[in-house]
């Protein structure tokens, strides 16, 4: 590694290989770690996890713990009865939502002092070494989002002096071994098809869970923390998805082992079909990408919906800028947004990507969707779409450019800030792709252009067909995916 680099940018995708420290490297710890945890009438579980902290190898002084205090019926104290120079806070806040984790959370990070932020749950214990191993991440990159495993067993056996002696001498994993533990397979298997979250996937984020991550403070604040929406089972896995369109790099790290104090709340049928209820009009709301967003749904939406595209028209011809701007208004969707401005600012965005359109270029109402299923099928971070102008017209041909929000913020927030926009266009595609393609195939055209009436109905046949040839294909990867999961369960059992 080259101190003071961020080496983020020379990541290809979410290939996070390239953070691995060198073999036999030396480290100095020096970044201060604040370990938030949300509550609310804790039981004995939170003074474990509390005591437990204790044993971490990272150094103590560099080491805060503020816990929220969710509007505990009795107010939360700190009795932990274990010698450590650690830093133990109690923020509170009153009680306002059903379900205050995100808010709780937020809370914490804002009385965090540290430069990183650890999210733990007040009922989960991290083996000794997770401190150490996220800190390490954030030497290579500041946009390291290094999550770990967690593993669901029952403690009620172990008294506070054994467990504590277990976290301490690393023998958590022998003791359980053999024993009946959950190790959340719906995360494994989505870590068995993205190789650990090196190979870059749109949806690499749903895995993200408030119990086992790890951000920087500045990229925390860059994204907004957490919704405090009050529904359980959304407001982790969209803060993961924020992350994740802020550049940030999702790294699996199995040495980081969380031990959850007892089996999962969520396991039966009944239960886990209400919180989807209640969560599904949020999740369509907020994460606008496939198998999370319903494209043609018209209900109310709880919260304003992020819309899949955020446009851009650019150029000095003030009626061309009128014509393209008129073709987009009659595109009536929450999912495309027009702005003022010719190009994407700096500023983070939680839109799936940003369209800068030149000026005299008409999209049909179908632009959103076939951009969308572009970028999806094209497994790119960059398309660059040209429209040929006719020849009596004198002008060169018309381009739009699409640049995904993940590839846009990466490159911000790692290559020069003088860079131009051509200049930060060309790092993204190096990084995450781009793919050169005729603008009728994204829904564009040029109106005035003679050979419209023969060309438009070709074009749409195209998109058709398109269409047709990605739905085929979506339905080939889920059912492959069903049966890799269901031969792996066979496996398991027969094992």
């Amino acid at each position: 590694m080259t101190p003071g680099r961020d080496l983020a940018v020379d990541l290809i995708g979410n290939d996070w290989s390239l953070l691995v420290p060198d073999e036999g490297a030396r480290w100095h710890p020096s970044r201060t770690v604040s370990i938030c945890i949300p509550t609310r009438n804790p039981g004995e579980g939170l003074r474990r996890t509390l005591r437990c902290l204790a044993a971490q190898t990272y150094p103590h002084h560099l080491i805060e713990v503020v816990v929220c205090d969710d509007g505990s019926d009795v107010p939360v104290d700190i009795d932990i009865d274990v010698e450590t120079s650690i830093t133990y806070r109690v923020v509170r806040q009153e009680l306002t939502l059903a379900f205050g984790a995100g808010r709780a959370r937020n809370t914490a990070a804002r009385a965090a002092e540290g430069d990183i932020l650890f999210f733990l749950d007040a009922d989960v214990i991290p083996e000794r070494r997770v401190v150490e191993a996220y800190a390490r991440w954030f030497e290579g990159s500041r946009l390291s989002v290094p999550m770990g495993l967690c593993r669901f067993v029952d403690v009620d056996g172990l008294s506070d002096d054994q467990l504590f002696d277990l976290v301490n001498a690393g023998e958590m994993a022998a003791h359980f071994a053999g024993q009946e533990v959950d190790d959340q397979g719906w995360r494994e298997r989505h870590f068995e098809r993205t190789d650990d979250l090196r190979r870059e996937w749109a949806d690499a984020f749903r895995i993200t869970i408030g119990a086992t991550l790890a951000v920087t403070t500045e990229q925390f604040h860059a994204v907004g923390g957490f919704r405090e929406l009050g529904v359980r089972g959304v407001e982790d896995t969209e803060f993961g998805y924020r992350l994740h369109r802020n550049g940030g790099v999702l790294i699996l790290d199995r040495d980081a082992q969380h031990w959850h104090q007892g089996r999962r709340n969520l396991s039966t049928d009944r239960r886990r079909a209400e919180i989807d209820r209640v969560r599904a009009p949020f999740v369509d709301a907020l994460i606008p990408i496939s198998g999370f967003r319903r494209l043609d749904h018209e209900g109310h939406s709880p919260v304003e919906p992020v819309p899949v595209l955020r446009v851009h028209v650019r150029g000095h011809d003030e009626s061309q800028r009128s014509l393209t701007r008129a073709s987009l208004c009659e595109v009536v969707s929450r999912d495309l947004v027009v702005v003022e401005a010719d190009v994407p600012s700096a500023d983070f965005d939680p839109a799936v990507a940003h369209v800068v359109l030149d000026a005299g270029v008409v999209v049909d109402d179908e632009v959103t969707r076939l951009i969308r299923d572009e970028l999806h099928r094209r497994e790119v971070g960059v398309i660059r779409a040209v429209l040929d102008v006719p020849e009596d017209h004198g002008r060169e041909p018309l381009e739009c450019v699409v640049v995904s929000t993940r590839a846009w913020r990466r490159v911000v927030q790692t290559c020069d800030p003088e860079a131009s926009f051509e200049q930060l266009l060309q790092a993204a595609a190096s990084r995450f792709g781009v793919w050169w393609a005729d603008g009728t195939t994204i829904g564009l055209r040029v109106p005035s252009d003679q050979r419209e009436e023969q060309d438009v109905p070709v074009a749409t046949l195209r998109w058709r067909l398109d269409r047709m040839r990605l739905w085929f294909r979506r339905v080939r990867r889920r059912m492959l995916s069903r049966t890799f999961d269901v031969v792996v369960d066979l496996l398991k059992r027969w094992s």
